[in-house]
């Protein structure tokens, strides 16, 4: 204290508005960033929340669409099967097995079957249907344009 007092006026309020602006930069450094950052957190946050909340809300009134339509819900696994036989069938290829699994997936094994076949029945399924092909495995018979193929399909 006393070296500050032994400094000219001048030096005196230097000192002092030195030190103040040093306090302000220290409080808006280690307060008002943080608080701005965490506030930045939080809002994006709520953004995130906002549109889950969206996703929610339009899977439950398509739910509440579906029983009260007395429907089943689409893309389960009973309506893909169905879905994936049906086409199948139109487009004559015979499925020798079809086996759903847990992630609601279905997996179509063909045995000698039209290429050209399979091709137009993963179109009508991505296309018309709405499924996704997940995995396609095919492999070439001995006749010309005859082969066996295992397909992994799920909705959406």
């Amino acid at each position: 204290m006393d070296k500050f007092l032994e400094l000219k006026h001048r030096e005196q309020v230097i000192v002092v508005l030195g030190g103040l602006l040093a306090l302000i930069m220290l409080l808006y450094l280690l307060v008002w960033t943080p608080l701005q950052e965490q506030a930045d957190s939080l809002r994006a946050q709520n953004i995130a929340i906002a549109a889950a909340v969206a996703r929610v809300d339009t899977l439950a009134s398509r739910l509440l669409a579906v029983r009260e339509s007395g429907g089943k819900i689409a893309g389960s696994a009973t309506n893909i099967s169905q879905l994936v036989n049906s086409r199948a069938a139109r487009l004559g290829l015979k499925v020798s097995r079809l086996q759903p699994n847990s992630r609601g997936e279905l997996q179509v094994r063909f045995e000698d079957v039209s290429f050209n076949d399979v091709l137009s029945w993963l179109h009508q399924l991505e296309v018309n249907d709405g499924l996704s092909t997940r995995e396609v495995s095919i492999t070439r018979a001995s006749l010309p344009g005859v082969v066996s193929a295992t397909v992994r399909v799920a909705a959406g």
